[in-house]
């Protein structure tokens, strides 16, 4: 059986990394690189980093990689920014969307229920589907899917992810046991909180890439 080692992920808007950790556990990927603009995410995120603007960059560089994931800045969308300040942050799902779909690439963007209009989600996850003890809906557009896929399950047990959690408790409620223990140490508790359930970006690869040789395997 023959094996990709050189199947490349770009991670945007990639925060603290949570994300990209799924599909790396995905066993999917040879390389990772995330960009964010915020240079203080260089020393918590535990791939290849590059502080930059994700809208600024060119199709010489996104050509580079075989898979784009996208996680813009939810802000505009959330139900937790109040109402009226909604508009003091930028939508940028749609530069976003105009930029993969003009790359040619596979990808996938991800954001909250709020974003729907902008995102038009063709996958639906919570945090029962992959095993959590939380809902935490999440959206995606995946450019590659025919079929939608809408998996929210429930449970007889449910807890909340917030702020008032102490670390362990995030940790234990968002899954991030299956990340490597001194990568996970430097991550902050408000970049988990704000970060993908890795089980979930591990679920989206084993579904959009499910033609790809396992590596390792």
């Amino acid at each position: 059986m023959s094996i990709d080692t050189n199947f490349k992920l770009l991670d945007l808007y990639c925060g603290e990394g949570l994300a990209s950790w799924g599909y790396w556990l995905s066993g999917r990927f040879s390389e990772i690189v995330g960009i964010d603009i915020d240079s203080s995410m260089q020393g918590k995120y535990s791939f290849d980093f590059i502080n930059a603007d994700a809208l600024s960059l060119d199709y010489e560089f996104l050509s580079q990689f075989d898979f784009i994931h996208a996680s813009p800045p939810c802000q505009a969308y959330s139900k937790q920014t109040p109402k009226d300040y909604r508009d003091n942050h930028m939508r940028l799902i749609p530069g976003t969307h105009l930029m993969l779909s003009a790359s040619g690439l596979p990808y996938v963007i991800e954001n909250v229920e709020g974003s729907s209009k902008d995102l038009r989600p063709n996958i639906v996850l919570n945090g029962h589907s992959v095993g959590l003890q939380i809902d935490r809906r999440r959206y995606f557009h995946s450019s590659t899917i025919k079929k939608p896929i809408r998996n929210i399950r429930s449970a007889g047990a449910s807890h909340h992810v917030h702020n008032s959690m102490n670390r362990d408790d995030v940790i234990q409620a968002m899954g991030l046991q299956v990340i490597n223990k001194n990568a996970l140490s430097q991550m902050t508790v408000d970049g988990m909180l704000q970060g993908i359930p890795p089980l979930m970006t591990k679920f989206i690869s084993t579904r959009v890439l499910a033609h790809k040789v396992m590596i390792g395997a």
